[in-house]
């Protein structure tokens, strides 16, 4: 869904349109545990950010991002209570020249009970890190119905600006804005 806002004095439009968007789904306002924090600069909206259905704009200081630096973004999501499930999808934004990169790839486990895992499967990222471009990109794993109250995601960070970078060395971001 998109919601379009502007302020207006009678008929008249005062400044302009603004517009933000949402993505309703399963895992909206669940409970989220993650093994290493977002970056403090690059927090979105705090720990449930990635489950608060706005999807972020190609501008990754829009406040909706979360930032991973150098490590991967490792999620533990309790959707409260039995759920059937066949998709995990998670939205990956990339800026080559902020040094900031798409996971190499996404890593999805289901449970029943928080203690016993269900390897699901892994969805490669299939764009090039050379592209300098902004590019927001879905990363989804897709698979045959199954019941989970939780699920578990890795995002699987280079951890290091490659060579060929002008940052070659430094750390590698990762940034997110909804699973």
């Amino acid at each position: 869904s998109q919601i379009r806002a502007a302020l207006f004095d009678k008929s008249k439009i005062l400044g302009r349109f603004v517009q933000r968007d949402f993505a309703f789904h399963q895992a909206v306002g669940a409970d989220a545990k993650y093994e290493l924090m977002y970056h403090p600069k690059y927090q979105g909206s705090g720990d449930k950010d990635l489950l608060d259905g706005v999807l972020g704009s190609e501008n990754f200081r829009d406040g909706t991002w979360q930032g991973f630096e150098g490590h991967d973004l490792q999620l533990t999501i309790d959707l409260g209570e039995l759920q059937n499930i066949f998709k995990v999808e998670m939205n990956f934004l990339q800026s080559t020249p902020s040094w900031i990169f798409m996971p190499d790839y996404l890593e999805v486990s289901i449970s029943i009970d928080g203690e016993n895992w269900t390897y699901i499967n892994r969805a490669n990222n299939e764009v090039s890190e050379k592209d300098n471009r902004v590019i927001i990109r879905r990363l989804t794993s897709d698979f045959a119905t199954r019941e989970a109250r939780f699920i578990k995601v890795l995002a699987k960070n280079k951890g290091v600006c490659p060579d060929w970078h002008e940052g070659a060395g430094g750390k590698a971001w990762i940034f997110c804005d909804e699973v």
